[in-house]
């Protein structure tokens, strides 16, 4: 028998972590011709993540971890 074992996390700490994961992806798009304009999307939405953290509002970090969810490489 396999034990699948889920894991559970926090907004807390999964906002943070998609902050992170973004940031590196916006570094990457910097490197391309033009990818500067997804990289400033991807700027200013790690930018109202913090916004969102430092005031507390969980209504704009449920927000801004949905948005950030959205970038791929």
């Amino acid at each position: 028998m396999v034990s699948i074992q889920q894991r559970s996390d926090t907004l807390a700490a999964a906002l943070p972590r998609e902050m992170v994961r973004v940031t590196k992806i916006a570094g990457q798009y910097r490197q391309v011709e033009n990818g500067f304009i997804a990289a400033a999307l991807m700027e200013a939405a790690v930018e109202r993540g913090q916004q969102a953290i430092e005031s507390g509002d969980l209504t704009a970090m449920i927000r801004a971890y949905h948005d950030l969810k959205g970038f791929e490489l």
